[in-house]
């Protein structure tokens, strides 16, 4: 399977069913490779023809993309899924999630080093405030205006203004960004995840 590359981004589209046996020949090392070796910022496979699915369909992407990122460091993930197939994901792998969801290519986009200061107006909400912070600084980081909803019902409310955004995020999740610093923030504690090596200037990052 060929990738469409725009904006920085390897997007595979597989079509019908995922599980351990199809999804080995939808998608095979060689093809993430070539596509990797463009040197795009994302590689992502499109759930938006896909009929079902089921953790062993995902875990072959996942075994494959796993072996690219260990060179190429390009964000890894999944796109273009409905609210259903989200949740599905999040339950199959659980506070395990090493890698990212957009809700749709154009979303995943705004996080691309390819499409940075266009100053989007983006609103955006999840019920990880972690994830909320994360957003909002990739988003800042690439020339976007964020404007993060506190609560579910703040982000309904907001949400119905569609004229004052040029993005609204949701059902989205932010794994490891490439060789980027990740943090998340519990009770006073700022956290700090590295995904790749430390080094002396390692504290000019933080």
């Amino acid at each position: 399977m060929r990738a469409i590359i725009k904006e920085g981004i390897g997007l595979f589209t597989p079509q019908g069913f995922l599980d351990g046996g199809s999804g080995e020949s939808f998608l095979s090392l060689d093809d993430i490779q070539a596509t990797a070796d463009l040197k795009v910022d994302m590689i992502l496979v499109s759930l938006k023809k896909v009929v079902f699915f089921n953790k062993n369909g995902l875990d072959v992407f996942m075994k494959v993309f796993s072996k690219v990122r260990q060179s190429n460091h390009a964000t890894v993930g999944f796109c273009d899924y409905d609210e259903k197939k989200y949740n599905a994901i999040k339950v199959f792998y659980k506070d395990k999630i090493n890698f990212s969801l957009f809700k749709s290519r154009e979303i995943a986009m705004l996080f691309s080093s390819s499409f940075k200061n266009l100053n989007k107006n983006v609103l955006l909400f999840s019920d990880d405030k972690s994830q909320r912070s994360a957003m909002a600084i990739e988003l800042h980081d690439n020339g976007h205006n964020p404007v993060i909803a506190q609560s579910e019902k703040e982000f309904r409310e907001k949400s119905e203004k569609k004229e004052t955004y040029d993005f609204i995020i949701d059902n989205t999740f932010l794994g490891q960004m490439g060789q980027k610093i990740a943090t998340r923030v519990t009770g006073n504690a700022i956290i700090y995840t590295i995904s790749s090596f430390l080094d002396a200037e390692i504290g000019d990052k933080i």
